[in-house]
């Protein structure tokens, strides 16, 4: 932050000088206020700029919030790969267990308890991930905490979205090929295989 001095207006007696302004009216009505005020009591001065204190905190912070744009847009690519790769896990893994299914149901198991298996294990393979993500988002939230004053550990408008796209992912991962693996012929499967 630069450096200010204050000192009386009435000491001024040539340069440039910023004055700080509080008034009622509005945003756009307050400019043309300022002209008419200063015109009136001091014709000899001439306004240049008239800022809202919003402008000018904007034109202070244009790095940071450039910044945090660029940072979010790299966690939403980080966000959308992991929802891929979890999505990817998961249909390996049914694809994988295909043959185990279709015995499953050529011996007479019902659909739900064979998918049952799958997501149980599916499940618990989630459950396990989200416990050791949430850690890390933890500790790390309590070390962002430590190095931006006003930052909390737990951002629920942040976690919450998050944690809805994992789950998603989760749930199409397992929910796409297990439903496409119970549909499918069990000898079909076995002959294939």
């Amino acid at each position: 932050v630069r450096g200010i001095l204050y000192f009386p207006f009435v000491d001024m007696r040539e340069g440039a000088f910023a004055l700080r302004i509080k008034g009622s009216t509005t945003a756009r009505e307050l400019p043309q206020e300022v002209r008419k005020m200063i015109a009136r009591s001091f014709p000899q001065l001439n306004v240049s700029v008239i800022r809202s204190q919003e402008s000018l905190i904007e034109l202070q912070t244009i790095r940071e919030r450039l910044l945090a744009k660029i940072a979010s847009f790299f966690a939403l690519v980080a966000l959308g790969l992991a929802a891929m790769g979890i999505y990817g896990v998961f249909v390996l893994t049914v694809n994988q267990r295909r043959k185990e299914i279709a015995i499953r149901m050529a011996v007479g198991a019902e659909a739900w308890s064979t998918a049952g298996v799958v997501l149980r294990d599916g499940v618990w393979a989630a459950l396990i991930g989200f416990s050791m993500v949430s850690g890390g988002a933890w500790g790390a939230g309590i070390l962002m905490q430590s190095l931006l004053f006003g930052s909390e550990s737990k951002d629920w408008a942040v976690i919450a979205p998050t944690v809805a796209v994992v789950v998603l992912a989760t749930v199409a991962g397992i929910a796409l090929p297990l439903l496409k693996a119970l549909r499918t012929d069990p000898a079909l499967v076995l002959r294939t295989d």
